[in-house]
């Protein structure tokens, strides 16, 4: 099994003591734990929570947090709608109100779409990646209204900063632009075809 990031995402979490957290989603094949040295190995993604009011932890990309506590997916799924959740007893401020479980579980949604896009790529050839990246790259260019010229170019340098035709860096471009798996899915189709 090839490894897969792990995504992690800011959410507001409204009505509690800590009104920012952070949300790690991990899936099958993502590691976890001190020094990221297990490796989950269920289809049951886990969520991690951490408080980034202690920079305990480098999380990568200059992000600093201390954790929290740890779920699958399906038992925060299991919630019912209005409720919210105790992430560690001991410490009060460390709970999410519902609209902060709400506010993650959406985040948690968006990153299982490009995770799941970024599995898509795990079997390409680096050229056909670097192919649908560019026209992924180009659409939403152009939905954003930039036309070609200068101000384009930079728009697409930002938008691939970090790309290396990995599986890995495709997921990252597509989450930072927010595309959707509906429009990865046919050209990840055209490419094998």
């Amino acid at each position: 099994m090839a490894a897969v990031a792990a995504t992690l995402s800011e959410f507001s979490n409204p009505g509690a003591p800590l009104t920012t957290l952070l949300v790690r989603l991990v899936p099958e094949g993502g590691t976890y734990g001190l020094d990221l040295s297990s490796t989950h190995m269920e289809r049951d993604p886990l969520v991690e929570f951490w408080d980034p009011n202690h920079p305990h932890t480098d999380l990568g990309a200059g992000v600093f947090g201390q954790f929290i506590n740890r779920y699958t997916l399906s038992t925060l799924s299991a919630i019912p709608d209005g409720q919210g959740i105790d992430l560690e007893g001991g410490v009060p401020a460390w709970t999410l109100s519902a609209t902060g479980l709400a506010n993650a579980m959406n985040a948690l949604s968006h990153a299982a779409t490009h995770i799941a896009a970024a599995q898509e790529f795990q079997d390409l050839d680096p050229a056909k990646m670097d192919d649908i990246v560019s026209d992924l790259v180009h659409e939403a260019a152009d939905e954003a209204g930039i036309a070609e010229g200068p101000e384009r170019d930079a728009w697409r340098a930002r938008a691939l900063d970090g790309y290396a035709s990995t599986p890995k860096t495709a997921g990252a471009v597509l989450a930072r632009l927010a595309i959707p798996a509906h429009r990865i899915a046919p050209l990840l189709r055209a490419m094998r075809a």
